[in-house]
């Protein structure tokens, strides 16, 4: 898991936040 990993991960945490 690179920054591809944390990229996915953070997208979906600002989705939710959205």
């Amino acid at each position: 898991m690179g920054r591809l990993g944390w990229g996915v991960l953070v997208r979906k945490e600002v989705s939710a936040l959205l």
